[in-house]
């Protein structure tokens, strides 16, 4: 991905270093959760790996994480596009909170949208407000430029954003960064069962407390 230095960039760098440094700081420790799984699954589509970034903006990192725009989970999906990317919504799961799931769908329509635009600035865009939002900005204005395009206020800072947290990541020091260590990885292995079992039961079997 380009590096980009603007103005709109130098503005989310300020913060990021100052008054948002503990939110990035939090966010970058979470991160060591999931990094090694969305790296792999970034090199597996041949994306850029800068985005293995884009939670800190959504999310944070939080699996959990709910929007004002009840998107969910740490890509922020959704429930119509989750759908469309084969994340499941029932009474008992709701897969946009699963990163292990939500990582290959968020992924998948990225890459999507970068075949629609073939420019990552235009396709983080889509993935923000939509991509028939950035298609008319792109019809009434008559560029393909993201700087120069009226979209949602939201979406004019997210681009930004992200380029911003690149920016840092790469030369911590040079913004008076000093980066937290990183959580552990989970390390889990997956076991289809038949049938039901309880928690209890699991617990006792695998000799962990129940909690």
């Amino acid at each position: 991905m380009p590096r980009i230095l603007n103005n709109s960039i130098r503005k989310q760098i300020k913060a990021y270093s100052g008054s948002n440094k503990g939110v990035l700081l939090r966010s970058y420790a979470r991160s060591g959760l999931y990094g090694d799984m969305i790296r792999n699954e970034l090199a597996l589509k041949g994306m850029p790996q800068e985005l293995q970034w884009l939670p800190v903006v959504e999310s944070a990192f939080m699996p959990r994480a709910y929007s004002w725009a009840d998107a969910v989970g740490m890509w922020q999906f959704i429930y119509e596009t989750g759908k469309r990317y084969g994340l499941t919504r029932t009474g008992f799961v709701d897969d946009r909170m699963d990163p292990f799931k939500a990582t290959p769908a968020a992924l998948g329509y990225l890459s999507d949208l970068y075949d629609m635009f073939d420019d990552w600035q235009l396709a983080l865009a889509a993935y923000n407000c939509g991509e028939g939002r950035v298609l008319r900005a792109i019809n009434r204005s008559g560029t393909r430029d993201y700087w120069k395009l009226r979209l949602p206020r939201e979406t004019r800072g997210y681009v930004p954003k992200l380029l911003a947290v690149i920016h840092i990541l790469d030369n911590p020091e040079q913004y008076g960064v000093t980066l937290s260590d990183l959580h552990p990885a989970y390390v889990f292995e997956e076991i289809q069962v038949d049938k039901s079992i309880t928690l209890k039961d699991a617990a006792e079997v695998l000799d962990v407390p129940l909690d």
